[in-house]
């Protein structure tokens, strides 16, 4: 069998391609934006996501500022992994949890 360049050069690109994985496309979790039901009208729906913290029962609770907070930190990470750029809240944080709709908008 003879050895040549077309093989050689499949070979590299076969070795190096998986090395290009960590190459992120898209947004970032910061970028992602917060909008309501009218604004995403004409986006692409990506999906939902449930997101949770611990809130433990107690008389030092976190604010409710704080724990909207991160619940939206847990969301724009998740809504990222769907490829989506902008999340809808649905319904009021119950126990620790909300429930966003993730939208693609930006092209």
């Amino acid at each position: 069998m003879r050895w040549d360049i077309r093989r050689t050069g499949t070979l590299v690109l076969l070795i190096l391609l998986p090395a290009c994985s960590w190459l992120r496309s898209g947004v970032s979790p910061e970028e992602v934006r917060l909008a309501t039901a009218d604004e995403v009208r004409a986006c692409s729906e990506r999906g939902t996501v449930d997101v949770s913290v611990y809130d433990r029962p107690s008389e030092l609770k976190r604010g409710e500022a704080a724990l909207a907070g991160e619940l939206l930190s847990l969301a724009r990470q998740s809504a990222v992994q769907l490829g989506g750029d902008t999340l809808v809240p649905h319904g009021a944080i119950v126990d620790g949890s909300r429930v966003y709709g993730v939208y693609r908008c930006r092209r």
